[in-house]
């Protein structure tokens, strides 16, 4: 079914039916997070105010952090694997050069010739933009049904204990060191640096307790939060007044 034609209702359960139905890579027994990882990115950027668009060469540094720490196999998560594979699912995504051709569908080979066109990196980032389906991006500013969304692709992969749902903002500088968190009586506490030049929104985010999940899902995990305040977070933290 292609973005154009899908049908003219687009409520929970279809979006629901959707994301359950994305595939996910499979090895040793183990199922592999990085497409639902890559949407949740996704996600963050739309609600970022940045839009559905993105090239492969603006995303990959941040989807191998991202994918790195859950890594399934010998080898290390190639961000090109799930930024052309979720093209698949083309109610919501679909990759393409700047000839308009579905990269997906390419016949160079990755690993073997029936593989689509991931071999050639350099090409990727040089040619390949995703882009979110409309419809999915007019869905996501639903807020009941964009959290009902997050949720189904957070239930799917119920391991994802060491994640939170960052825009990209706040993701850079959580991974830089200058926001973080701590386990605080069973709450999680947002940290900002001292060390951060902030403007007073960022300022005012100290001590206040992060958005939790729905009910039945787990925050993120404690040893989790106290391995980052440990060894990323740049302390001290602020303190307000």
């Amino acid at each position: 079914m292609s973005n154009d034609d899908q049908p003219a209702h687009y409520g929970f359960d279809y979006w629901l039916k959707i994301i359950a139905s994305i595939g996910k890579f499979e090895t040793g027994g183990k199922r592999a997070p990085y497409k639902p990882l890559l949407l949740l990115w996704l996600i963050g950027r739309v609600v970022n105010g940045e839009g559905g668009v993105v090239t492969f060469r603006e995303a990959q540094g941040e989807l191998r952090e991202l994918l790195s720490p859950h890594r399934v196999g010998a080898s290390a998560p190639k961000p090109e694997h799930p930024y052309v594979y979720l093209g698949t699912t083309s109610e919501i995504w679909s990759v393409r050069d700047s000839a308009g051709n579905d990269i997906g569908k390419m016949s160079r080979p990755l690993h073997g010739k029936s593989q689509p066109a991931l071999a050639d990196v350099s090409f990727l980032k040089d040619e390949a933009t995703g882009v979110l389906a409309t419809r999915f991006v007019t869905a996501l500013g639903e807020p009941e049904l964009r959290d009902a969304i997050v949720n189904e692709l957070l239930k799917a992969e119920s391991t994802l204990n060491n994640g939170i749902l960052l825009c990209t903002q706040h993701h850079r500088l959580f991974d830089a060191g200058a926001l973080g968190l701590r386990a605080v009586s069973g709450k999680r506490k947002i940290l900002v640096s001292q060390r951060l030049q902030a403007g007073d929104d960022l300022v005012s985010l100290s001590g206040q307790e992060i958005r939790p999940p729905q009910r039945g899902y787990d925050p993120p995990a404690e040893e989790h939060v106290e391995w980052h305040y440990e060894n990323l977070f740049a302390q001290p933290e602020r303190q307000l007044a």
